[in-house]
């Protein structure tokens, strides 16, 4: 922000204080002279006077210098504010637009990441699923097959047994028609 410089100021100070004394002098001066004349007289000297005091008042270069010189300050710090105002809301505005570029970008980031972590995510489970299913092929065979190995032993051994079995039922169907008293060996 600006400010009015302190030189502005004590101008202005200085020239309103002279202005205060030369005015001054000219209001005793009328009165003096006024004392001297008589009451008609002075009522229409005062009028006249008065009138003139009020144009000279007006035309006094200081003090209409014054006024002109504190105006000017006034609309070059009012100026000076609203340029102020214009700059600081011209950076504040390129501030929010870099800010929301940096948004965007990160945000643009973050999709491209999460769009890679989901596709890698996705290859793991087709590979996972696909060890799976091959171990459950490998798993599946291998059960088939001590299945067969397992039915394999049970015919096996119940074909051993029926041979046994086949082998002691002949034997006692030769033992009984056998005549008594030999033996067979």
């Amino acid at each position: 922000m600006s400010h009015i410089p302190n030189s502005g100021i004590l101008a202005v100070i200085i020239g309103l204080m002279l202005a205060g004394i030369c005015y001054s002098d000219r209001v005793e001066a009328s009165t003096s002279e006024s004392k001297s004349q008589s009451p008609s007289t002075v009522e229409t000297n005062q009028k006249q006077k008065s009138e003139e005091q009020k144009e000279s008042a007006l035309n006094f270069g200081l003090v209409s210098g014054m006024h002109a010189a504190v105006r000017e300050e006034r609309i070059a710090a009012l100026a000076e504010i609203d340029k102020e105002r214009r700059e600081t809301l011209a950076y504040l505005t390129d501030e929010r637009k870099a800010v929301m570029e940096e948004l965007k970008r990160t945000t643009d980031i973050l999709l491209k990441e999460r769009q890679v972590t989901m596709l890698e995510l996705e290859t793991m489970g087709n590979r996972i699923v696909d060890n799976a299913m091959i171990q459950s092929k490998g798993l599946i065979d291998h059960f088939f097959l001590r299945a067969l190995q397992l039915i394999g032993l049970i015919v096996l051994g119940l074909c051993i047994i029926g041979l046994v079995y086949y082998r002691l039922a002949i034997r006692k169907i030769v033992r009984d028609r056998a005549p008594i008293g030999q033996s067979t060996s």
